[in-house]
């Protein structure tokens, strides 16, 4: 289709998307497109990727901000848009963290707000649409695909920001960089520190820790949240997650459980021992199926 027969999607300001809010990826990611030969893609080529928006930060050497997800990025995405459930762009796909000694990816993905985006956009005179609320919009995927003018200036602005300040420690999709240390403090007034769960049974569900300690687990006697009694890998105390007021910071513990309690970068934690979690940081029991994330909310 001609690019000017094509029709933009609307764009949401960045203050409007909340933390733990589900968002997806559109593009030709390199590891589902490798499975095929294509002369060339279309509308109907598109591959989306969905998941959960868990922080906004600057990710470490880069001037500019993101949201932090566990949105799947691979070289086909990056530079596309991130979208919410109406399609409303929320974010230009931009990076995924690996670990710099296993070249495995962390499950740490970033998207550049869109604020960044309609700051050039701005500066050239381009006319786009902007939403600031929640009113109705229809479901993104009845709009037809972002025009490939607005795709291009996107990508180059990806390129040239991640090329000239970056200096490495970001680089394209799926190469990865680090999660920028979450700055001391309390956060926005009236915020609640919540377990919200990623993958999984309580997928969405959201659990208030100020009200005071959670215990993860297959035993009804001793946790807050149980899974089923045959759910594979989980033991019956699995794990405990806490808020800490004075300190402004998560604790996770593992119980001493069969398979594991692991930090969204992969490491197994020491059964008995606390470790610190801020806002955004993600955990999972055993496996991704039974994946967490603490925020603020």
């Amino acid at each position: 289709t001609p690019t000017n027969k094509r029709v933009p999607l609307t764009l949401r300001e960045s203050d409007s998307v909340k933390m733990s809010e589900t968002a997806y990826a559109l593009g030709y990611p390199g590891d589902s497109s490798i499975r095929q030969t294509l002369p060339a893609y279309d509308l109907d080529d598109v591959t989306i990727t969905k998941g959960i928006i868990s922080n906004r930060v600057s990710p470490n050497s880069t001037s500019y901000e993101a949201f932090q997800m566990d949105v799947s990025i691979a070289a086909g995405n990056s530079g596309g848009p991130l979208v919410d459930e109406h399609g409303r762009v929320i974010g230009i796909n931009s990076s995924g963290a690996v670990d710099a000694e296993t070249g495995l990816m962390l499950g740490m993905n970033y998207a550049i707000i869109i604020d960044e985006l309609t700051k050039i956009l701005d500066q050239e005179r381009i006319e786009y649409t902007m939403v600031s609320n929640f009113d109705w919009a229809p479901k993104w995927f009845a709009y037809v695909f972002l025009p490939i003018g607005i795709l291009a200036l996107a990508g180059g602005i990806v390129l040239l920001v991640m090329t000239a300040k970056m200096g490495g420690a970001v680089l394209a999709a799926g190469t990865g960089g680090q999660k920028k240390a979450a700055a001391k403090g309390r956060g926005p007034v009236g915020k609640h520190a919540v377990l919200r769960g990623v993958t999984g049974k309580y997928a969405g569900q959201r659990f208030d820790l100020l009200k005071g300690k959670v215990v993860i687990g297959r035993d009804p006697t001793a946790c807050n949240i149980v899974f089923d009694k045959n759910t594979p890998g989980i033991s019956g105390r699995h794990c405990q997650v806490s808020y800490d007021t004075n300190e402004d910071c998560f604790l996770i513990t593992d119980l001493g459980s069969s398979y594991g309690t692991f930090l969204g970068n992969g490491k197994k934690l020491t059964a008995n021992v606390a470790e610190k979690l801020t806002a955004g940081d993600t955990f999972y029991l055993c496996d991704n199926d039974n994946r967490f994330v603490v925020t603020k909310e």
